[in-house]
């Protein structure tokens, strides 16, 4: 009984192990070609939920794009109730999958994973290995639905077992929470839905528990995106709440329905497997065709129950981008300004943080340089998205040219915190872990060139504020130090090649690509006083 326990075990491990290698191999190659379709989907609720069906078919996980939708909700680049058709659609999407699993033949389940072993071995292209991948876990899934049901033979001979089965055949309530428990644990409703139709063949568990653990799939998989999107936007919270209160209605509205099972489960299929399997499809079909009319009703409604609340001061929330579209173009570019200041404040507590740390071992300081550039990257973003709305006003040149300075500027402030947060925190990391250690005259080069960001940064801000083009030109003749530099520490770095010196080569060349991120650190501020004065001219 234990060695039979713990083969299921292994097998339902083995089928959760390769429906995430499926979904992330797939999202890795095509998701953000679907995410694009899923955006597109923003018009009517119909086309939202067929794009949301399409997208979760082939990302092989609705928690996924439920997920996703939820975010985009909570940026405000889809409504409400656009997100809510969506994640119908994602609902019935995942039971295609599940489907297609009733469909392949376990014969086959070698000839996928050497097919997929072969392609990977043999691609070239990243898009090519992930489809050797998602061939490898279609074959190790079919195996190891195969394995369920070859685990569970031996098992139901156990009176241990044959009491748990008929405990649930005798209470279906049981039967449901048993499997939603599974479905939220593993965050996946194929996997639960799986398990049940290997446990529905053993003959130990009546169809209507089999039915009532479906509904309990369903259940469960509705958990992860709630729980997921608590501390999330309000909007986040409203999508995750539709799509646990759609699924929670149904399984109140087909629950009597269960307790007359006998009449109609027959018309489902002949087999336990088939019956599952359609159960599974025609209720996700039915929840969608009795919600999608009232989607409007639906975020209305939840608008209400969960309002507008107030937040602590989040960092990565803008401060004053809001009310783009009843103010005058003058008015929101002065907000989206005073945003991007935000961000050369962000870059600044940056530039701090991260000072002396060639010279430290304080791994604390390296997470926090690159959660600043989490929040440096979001607030980019929202810049973006409200100079976009801006765009698609009546701008006069003068504004336009205003906006592309803004849109500039916070690129450049973006790109220099990911230089930062990510290129030199890792040069800084790769040091502590080897334990190599910069000479005091490289320690001191790099604090002058901090030094001179610094200042840099500083004159960028006035040359962004007021066009000042006496400092744009100081800044340009500045940064001529920088490239100066820059070639001495190279110049260097071919000596101890030469030399022959195998520490010192490590050294060196960890020294010259901090170098060389500070100068495209800067090299970012010197586009910046460039473009500035192009606008002082156009607008002269």
């Amino acid at each position: 009984m234990i060695h039979a326990l713990l083969t299921l075990v292994g097998h339902v491990c083995l089928l959760l192990w390769s429906l995430q290698m499926l979904q992330r191999s797939v999202d890795r190659s095509w998701g953000a070609q679907i995410r694009r379709l899923m955006n597109r989907g923003n018009d009517r609720a119909l086309r939202s939920f067929a794009v949301g069906a399409a997208a979760t078919t082939v990302l092989q996980s609705s928690t996924t794009a439920i997920l996703a939708l939820a975010s985009w909700t909570s940026q405000g680049l889809i409504p409400l109730g656009v997100g809510i058709a969506a994640a119908l659609g994602a609902n019935v999407g995942t039971t295609f999958i599940a489907q297609s699993f009733s469909f392949l033949s376990i014969e086959i389940a070698p000839l996928f994973a050497l097919a997929g072993f072969v392609i990977f071995r043999q691609g070239k292209l990243a898009s090519t290995r992930d489809l050797g991948r998602v061939l490898i876990a279609l074959g190790i899934g079919l195996f190891s639905v195969h394995g369920l049901s070859a685990a569970l033979a031996p098992m139901s001979q156990s009176p241990t077992f044959q009491l748990v089965m008929h405990s649930m055949s005798s209470e279906p309530a049981a039967a449901l929470l048993a499997s939603a428990a599974f479905a939220w644990l593993s965050h996946s409703s194929i996997a639960a839905i799986l398990l049940i139709v290997s446990l529905a063949q053993v003959d130990e568990l009546s169809s209507q528990a089999a039915l009532a653990m479906v509904l309990g799939a369903n259940l469960g998989t509705a958990l992860n995106p709630l729980l997921y999107s608590r501390s999330a936007q309000i909007d986040a919270l409203r999508l995750a709440s539709a799509n646990i209160l759609t699924r929670l209605i149904g399984c109140a509205l087909a629950w009597p329905a269960l307790m007359f099972s006998d009449l109609w489960i027959d018309s489902l299929g002949g087999s336990t497997q088939r019956v599952v399997f359609n159960f599974h499809t025609i209720f996700n079909l039915a929840v969608a065709l009795l919600f999608l009319p009232v989607v409007p009703v639906i975020a209305r409604q939840l608008t209400r129950m969960f309002p507008e609340r107030v937040r602590a001061d989040d960092p990565t929330l803008p401060r004053y981008l809001h009310g783009r579209d009843a103010e005058p173009a003058t008015v929101a570019l002065t907000k989206a300004e005073r945003e991007a200041l935000r961000m050369a404040d962000i870059v600044v507590e940056m530039l701090d943080r991260s000072r002396g740390i060639f010279a430290s071992n304080d791994r604390d300081r390296i997470t926090d340089v690159r959660a600043l550039d989490d929040t440096l990257d979001s607030l980019h973003e929202s810049i973006q998205r409200y100079l976009a709305g801006v765009g698609g006003q009546p701008l006069s040149q003068r504004e336009r040219l205003r906006a592309q300075t803004i849109l500039t500027f916070a690129v450049n402030l973006e790109h220099i915190g990911d230089v930062l947060g990510q290129l030199l925190m890792k040069r800084a990391s790769k040091r502590i872990k080897r334990q190599v250690s910069l000479s005091e005259d490289e320690l001191s080069v790099i604090e002058q060139l901090y030094d001179s960001l610094r200042e840099h940064l500083q004159l960028s801000i006035v040359v962004f504020m007021y066009t000042d083009v006496k400092a744009a030109r100081q800044l340009l003749k500045d940064s001529e130090n920088f490239r100066q530099i820059e070639r001495q520490v190279a110049r260097r770095h071919f000596d101890a090649i030469c030399s022959g010196r195998g520490e010192g080569v490590s050294a060196a060349g960890l020294y010259l690509d901090a170098v060389r991120d500070l100068c495209w650190a800067n090299s970012r501020l010197v586009a910046t006083a460039d473009l500035a004065v192009k606008y002082r001219a156009a607008v002269s």
